[in-house]
């Protein structure tokens, strides 16, 4: 592989640690990339990147600062998230950095998917442009590092594409009869 692997961390603070991490991990499975040191939310390392595949488990519920970002930054194509909650920051995010083929998975906090609001509106815009494929509710402590309930949201961004039926957004509850942590 020759392309650009992208990865920001998500804070300044947290970049001295995860870069190095990063790279040390990218070079123990063999993978050749470029990974950048800076803030995802905030400088934006590789503007022009769209990928086929986007995985990503984002800092659940984060405060940001929109002030920080330009008037007509790309990414917030349906709308800018209040500074108090940065899911639907990450959600487009995501979007924006997708191929005209290209597919999503990532974790979100349970909240994204009621919260009213601006993020009501943000959400309501993604799933008229039929950007939804399925979204699965999961109970808490699925992952043992985060207690809430969280959803596993699937974008697609052309669905004729892939096959898939247009228009159609599914919503799936994942309830185990015995859940332990």
């Amino acid at each position: 592989m020759t392309e650009k692997i992208p990865y920001t961390a998500p804070r300044y603070d947290e970049s001295a640690f995860n870069c190095p991490f990063c790279k040390m991990n990218r070079a123990i499975r063999g993978i050749v990339g470029n990974i950048e040191l800076g803030s995802s939310y905030y400088d934006d390392k590789f503007p022009e990147l769209r990928a086929e595949f986007v995985l990503a488990n984002p800092p659940f519920n984060a405060e940001w600062e929109p002030s920080r970002l330009n008037d007509k930054d790309p990414r917030l194509k349906y709308g800018t998230p209040p500074s108090s909650n940065a899911n639907f920051m990450w959600i487009q995010h995501f979007i924006h950095y997708l191929a005209s083929n290209g597919m999503a998975g990532f974790v979100m906090a349970n909240g994204a998917l009621a919260v009213g609001d601006r993020e009501r509106e943000i959400r309501k815009k993604i799933i008229e442009n039929d950007l939804v494929d399925i979204i699965t509710a999961c109970p808490a402590k699925l992952f043992y590092n985060v207690a809430l309930p969280v959803s596993l949201w699937f974008i697609t961004e052309n669905k004729k594409m892939e096959g898939l039926e247009k228009g159609l957004a599914k919503l799936y509850l994942l309830i185990p009869e015995k859940f332990t942590n």
